[in-house]
């Protein structure tokens, strides 16, 4: 930051000297940008291109400026504006590409790529953003080719390895992949994504964590290689269902997180002796996933509670993720509510296109998808907040602190999103709805926040699974096996030890709401309300998700039982679903979903263990919709990792007859 800053002093002491010198003030904001203070570099651009109007190399920059902040409108016309005085421009060609591409105009982008490499063929970057761009349009021989290329002009790009290796997976060439994640990660240890995309093909060849990192780890005797996060976690992912094992992964990923959620920002406005504010909530629920089980039902239910505190829907899943607090306070102080209605914009208006935070960039109009731009009385409303009026309550709640950190900048979020839509603010309890988080965000969120109350929704495990399995397969994606996979181990989670962790049966909460939720709110220590017979969003009507089969635009009920007794059968055959209630067995006593009987498990156990490598009922479903053969489909990776994981699962249970780390139900009293 010094050499920055002895840049920009620089520079501004040249323009004092000659206030028309265009080159200065350029590369005063290429210091501004290289210092992520973008509204600076930008006023510095425009006035460089004030004095000299042709200067294309500030347009491009103008234009990269605009589109690191978002404003990818504003950077298509800079990058144009650059190529209309130079069109042999190969770096604004590319720079175009990318916006066109976060866009959703992909053919215009690939354009964009191919002119930038008809002027410089040795364009690295160019060749990496066309694959990544042909990846979109589904033509992945073409991504290979592109990525390879990219590869030949720098061995070393990190990135053009990793896109390579997501390709390779994606043809199935799963050793491949692997081989190329490893080159991602021995040109950049840090690198996260790469980390990630480790484990699934890992995991789907069956392969212990010992056989990518062996040789690294055997030469290290004091296990520093642990020490790096994103190794901690995949170990700690790729070893989760290990009984014996899983407590010293999980404590070795905890404590390999850096401590960005430590870090402070201070008020320089304010006198430091002031008093910080006494903390804000009391508690915070932690609503955490499992498909297909009245999540969203429950969180409709919870919403409108006069003591509850809640942010709509799923969209704020990923704030503990690695590097959002930066993001948020990169521009310092002033700049943070800005960032955050930037970074979150679903939460202001549920008709924006704008990703979800980490979940996908392929997942736009979150709030379209999940009913919650069609509310209130006639459907006719969208769940909107005022950005301005938001942004206002945050400044004043921050200006009432000398330092901020991430955890109180939560509550804060809280409390300022209540006040802007009911002017006041009178919660009690923090209900945080953090659903499929990335492993990140999830670790992160369950170190900082130990005494959060952990609370699952569950349904009869093969129902819940068909249902998932069945809307999947009408999106003819063979990742249908993956989400059995997570159906298997989402309710046997390490972080289910502490507690009080809870599960609450979509059964009960249909059948007997009134005891269900009584019990409900004695454990979350709060009290019973007419609201939470209502499902609302933001206190509006909410009808419902259009994702489920029982959505009608007429609206759902919240305690229709059509979902609960719905008859499995239409996926999965009767094979499939022996195999699966064996492997559900335990969770299924647990929850009272079938009677004891371990004798009959452990028979049944020993049955299901050679058809676990025969193909499932399901399989031949997909096949049809996908037009493929059957042996296509159960030699994809996401088919061989199901079979990895049911091997894994069998073996756990056959060892121990239970799930270790199993949620306990919810208790009801009988009226």
């Amino acid at each position: 930051m010094g050499q920055f800053s002895n840049a920009i002093k620089s520079y501004k002491q040249a323009i004092q000297l000659k206030p028309d010198y265009f080159q200065a003030y350029y590369n005063l904001g290429n210091s501004f940008q290289d210092s992520n203070q973008l509204e600076a570099a930008i006023d510095c651009f425009e006035r460089a291109l004030n004095i000299n109007s042709n200067f294309f190399d500030a347009w491009n920059n103008l234009g990269i400026t605009f589109f690191s902040l978002g404003q990818i409108d504003e950077a298509i016309k800079s990058y144009q504006q650059a190529l209309l005085i130079k069109p042999d421009f190969a770096k604004a060609h590319n720079n175009l590409g990318n916006a066109l591409r976060d866009l959703g105009q992909l053919d215009t982008a690939v354009k964009c790529f191919k002119q930038a490499l008809e002027i410089k063929p040795a364009y690295a970057e160019a060749h990496n953003n066309l694959g990544v761009t042909f990846k979109d349009i589904g033509q992945f021989n073409a991504a290979v080719i592109a990525y390879q290329q990219a590869l030949i002009i720098n061995p070393r790009y990190a990135e053009a390895h990793n896109n390579l290796g997501v390709i390779l997976k994606d043809l199935e060439q799963l050793d491949a992949s692997i081989k190329c994640f490893r080159e991602a990660l021995a040109i950049n240890p840090d690198y996260a994504e790469a980390w990630a995309n480790l484990f699934f093909p890992i995991k789907a060849l069956g392969l212990s964590t010992s056989n990518v990192w062996l040789d690294s780890y055997k030469q290290d005797p004091d296990k520093t290689i642990f020490k790096n996060p994103y190794f901690a976690i995949l170990a700690y992912n790729l070893n989760a269902f290990t009984p014996h094992s899983v407590d010293t992964y999980f404590d070795n990923a905890i404590n390999a997180l850096p401590l960005v959620m430590d870090e402070d920002i201070h008020n320089l406005s304010i006198n430091y002796q002031k008093k910080e504010p006494s903390p804000i909530f009391n508690k915070m629920i932690s609503l955490i996933h499992f498909g297909r089980s009245g999540t969203g039902l429950l969180h409709s239910l919870i919403d409108n509670h006069p003591e509850i505190s809640t942010l709509p829907s799923v969209y704020f899943s990923e704030y503990y993720k690695e590097n959002m607090w930066s993001k948020l306070i990169t521009q310092g102080w002033s700049k943070i509510p800005e960032n955050f209605i930037k970074q979150f914009a679903v939460l202001f208006d549920a008709r924006s296109s704008i990703p979800v935070p980490n979940i996908g960039e392929s997942i736009t109009n979150l709030g379209r998808k999940e009913g919650m731009a069609n509310v209130g009385e006639n459907s006719d409303e969208a769940l909107m907040v005022d950005q301005d009026i938001f942004s206002s309550e945050l400044q004043i709640l921050m200006a009432e602190r000398s330092k901020l950190n991430p955890q109180t900048f939560f509550s804060l979020v809280h409390i300022a999103y209540e006040k802007t839509l009911n002017n006041k603010f009178y919660k009690s309890t923090i209900f945080y709805h953090i659903h499929n988080p990335s492993p990140y965000a999830k670790l992160n969120f369950l170190r900082y926040n130990p005494e959060a109350k952990l609370l699952m929704m569950v349904r009869e495990p093969v129902q819940s699974c068909e249902s998932w399995v069945k809307k999947v397969i009408k999106e003819s994606s063979t990742s249908v096996h993956n989400y059995i996979v997570t159906m298997l181990f989402d309710i046997d989670q390490i972080a289910f030890r502490r507690q009080g962790s809870i599960g609450v049966r979509l059964e009960d909460l249909k059948t007997q709401p009134e005891a269900t939720l009584a019990a409900l709110c004695d454990w979350m220590g709060i009290e019973e309300s007419p609201t939470l017979y209502e499902m609302t969003a933001q206190g509006k009507k909410w009808w419902g998700d259009p994702s489920s089969p029982d959505y009608s635009p007429k609206g759902m009920s919240p305690f229709d039982d059509s979902a609960i007794t719905r008859k499995v059968g239409s996926i999965f055959s009767e094979q499939d679903q022996f195999i699966l209630r064996t492997l559900f067995y335990p969770f299924s006593v647990r929850f009272g979903y079938i009677e004891e009987n371990l004798i009959g498990f452990k028979e049944d156990l020993k049955t299901i263990k050679p058809l676990l490598d025969e193909p499932f009922g399901f399989q031949e479903k997909l096949a049809e919709n996908l037009s493929q053969d059957l042996d296509t489909i159960t030699r994809s990776g996401s088919a061989l990792y199901l079979r990895a994981a049911l091997h894994d699962r069998w073996a756990v249970l056959n060892e121990f007859n239970d799930y270790p780390h199993m949620l306990k139900p919810l208790v009801i009293q009988e009226s």
